[in-house]
């Protein structure tokens, strides 16, 4: 009997159901796709209430029968295209039930014949960024209305957590290549449709505004990707982001993140100030002088100091900053380590706990510039700062003029002022003019070349003996000194003496200049 109800199709009934958000907002214009045990299948969609009746008392079968379906392209790999606009609540409905005959809608009957129907919504515009339902109806009684109550679309919500290494640390490394995980929680996804992650790193502006999506040291955007089939409504998945992270130091960023089913994104995350998604980037720069000043003298014993600024660090963890000096080329570039009379490196390192994120730390150089012949030369400090054996920030910049010290360097010509010639007379009213060529001095600064005449003679063995500086008739030191302002790097200046020979036959004079 039931089989020859079913041929005949018989028993035949109606079903409805209303469709809304969790948030109990109607949804309309919502697809669903109906499928019968049998294979048969049909498109339907919910009115401007969200309600979807197949009675034809709402709306005849006998019009535009089946029509939905063309608002769906469906692909070979069983993907699909909605057109919304190709949908509508008032076309016909009706299942002929039967592979061997087909049956002609009629109002007077239900519209689905004895069957078990399984019924699932399609993914459109109307629902993106709902957790898309099925659920399955089962006709088995005649002329009966089903009243399938109220379905309800979830919110497809993600979060993020972004960090460093397996701790989630909030401070990354500003050093080279480094790669950051951020873990993305997902509630209300479908059980086993594959989904994509897409991730972007936005730049902080110093206000905390969006600055857009950061870029590596290369000037690439920094994103990633990542697929997913869950197997719960809710879970956790990561994305992984690798870049060269060396033109971030001092900055923030956030992770944004998008999720996508199929071509659909059907949920974002995408909060500037949330600080579970930030991430900061160590930041080092540095302050390089002697007794307060970019410029030393060659001396036998210098001390340099550097004052080593730190931003983004974590707080209370323990850091390490080391300290290296470095030759500048004449060109500029860089000439490598400065080492110390036995041949090891000049550096400098000191350990400290970060009390707060920002601070600073000062390192100190000592060194014999004289036995290294460093008149004329200049240095520049590097830095580094490490914690747990990684470099977080360093700052290597031979061209910044703040880690930067440079060495002047002088040398002199004395010359009898009258003819020109190294040879003066043994009586009073002499005049010596010293050409003194300066070298790496800092152009812009005033300077001051102070000089002082000493005699000399030569000892029995032939060695030249300093008889100290020249007396005036007053008993002072002949000195003299002229002020410039220097133009360029190097140059010229003439110092004057003017002094009384008398006395002096068979003595040398030697300028002493600073």
């Amino acid at each position: 009997e039931t089989a020859h109800a079913n041929k005949n199709q018989v028993y035949r009934s109606d079903f409805s159901f209303n469709k809304i958000s969790d948030d109990q907002e109607r949804m309309a214009n919502i697809p669903f796709l109906i499928t019968s045990s049998r294979g048969e299948k049909h498109v339907v969609v919910t009115d401007e209430n969200g309600l979807f009746d197949s009675k034809s008392e709402w709306y005849s079968h006998e019009a535009n029968t089946n029509k939905n379906d063309e608002a769906v392209t469906w692909n070979d790999d069983g993907t699909y295209f909605v057109d919304q606009s190709k949908l509508s609540p008032e076309y016909g409905l009706w299942f002929t039930g039967s592979k061997d005959f087909t049956t002609s809608a009629n109002d007077a009957k239900g519209a689905f014949p004895y069957d078990t129907y399984a019924v699932e919504e399609l993914r459109c515009e109307a629902n993106t960024g709902y957790q898309l339902i099925k659920f399955t109806v089962t006709v088995h009684r005649n002329a009966v209305h089903y009243d399938l109550g109220t379905k309800t679309d979830n919110e497809v919500k993600i979060n993020t957590e972004l960090g460093y290494l397996d701790s989630m640390e909030d401070v990354a490394p500003s050093v080279g290549e480094i790669t950051l995980k951020d873990v993305v929680s997902y509630e209300n996804v479908n059980v086993g449709t594959e989904y994509k992650l897409v991730g972007k790193l936005h730049l902080q502006n110093e206000d905390g505004t969006d600055a857009g999506v950061a870029t590596d040291a290369a000037g690439n955007e920094i994103t990633s990707e990542a697929t997913f089939t869950p197997v719960k409504e809710e879970g956790k998945t990561e994305v992984e982001f690798t870049f060269d992270a060396s033109n971030l130091a001092g900055k923030t960023c956030t992770a944004f993140e998008y999720l996508y089913e199929g071509d659909t994104r059907v949920a974002k995350h995408e909060d500037i100030e949330d600080v579970e998604q930030t991430i900061k980037f160590p930041k080092i720069s540095t302050t390089a002088t002697v007794d307060g000043e970019h410029e030393a003298d060659a001396a036998e014993t210098v001390t340099l100091k550097d004052v080593v600024k730190y931003e983004n660090l974590v707080t209370g963890k323990s850091y390490a900053m080391t300290g290296a000096l470095h030759y500048k080329n004449t060109d500029g570039s860089d000439g490598g380590e400065v080492v110390d009379e036995n041949g090891d490196p000049i550096v400098s390192k000191a350990h400290f706990e970060a009390m707060e994120p920002d601070g600073e730390i000062e390192l100190e150089f000592t060194f014999n510039a004289k036995a290294l012949d460093m008149a004329g030369k200049t240095i520049v400090a590097f830095e580094s700062l490490d914690r747990s054996g990684v470099s977080y920030a360093v700052h290597t910049d031979i061209s910044d003029a703040d880690q930067t010290v440079q060495f002047p360097k002088i040398m002199t010509s004395a010359k009898d002022a009258v003819d020109g010639d190294q040879e003066v007379g043994a009586f009073k009213d002499q005049k010596v003019i010293d050409e003194v060529s300066y070298e790496n001095v800092i152009p812009g600064h005033k300077y001051v070349v102070k000089g002082t005449l000493h005699s000399s003679h030569k000892d029995e063995a032939g060695e030249v003996v300093d008889d100290g500086p020249v007396s005036d008739g007053n008993g002072n030191p002949v000195e003299a000194q002229t002020e410039f302002t220097a133009e360029s790097t190097s140059g010229n200046v003439h110092v004057e003496f003017n002094f009384d020979a008398t006395g002096y036959e068979g003595k040398d004079f030697v300028v002493f200049e600073k």
